[in-house]
C-alpha cells in the first residue's frame, strides 16, 4: 500500500452503473456491487489516496 499512498488514481470504465454507484456510495439492486464500492472506499481511506472513476462509452474505448 505504500506505493499508492498520497496518489491520485484514475479508473476508467465503460460501465455507467459502476461509476454512478461509486459516487452514490451504494446500490440497492446489487449487494455485490455495493461490496466492491465499499472495498474501494476503504482502500481510498486507508491508503491515503484519491480515486476518480470516469465513465467512457464502450464505443469510444473501441476507437482507441
Amino acid at each position: 500500500m505504500k506505493r499508492v499512498r498520497g496518489r491520485e488514481i484514475f479508473l476508467f470504465t465503460d460501465n455507467f452503473v459502476f461509476e454512478s454507484t461509486f459516487y452514490k456510495g451504494h446500490s440497492r439492486a446489487s449487494p455485490k456491487l455495493s461490496e466492491i464500492i465499499l472495498r474501494l472506499r476503504k482502500a481510498e481511506r486507508d491508503g491515503g489516496l484519491v480515486l476518480h472513476v470516469i465513465h467512457v462509452a464502450g464505443t469510444r474505448m473501441k476507437h482507441w
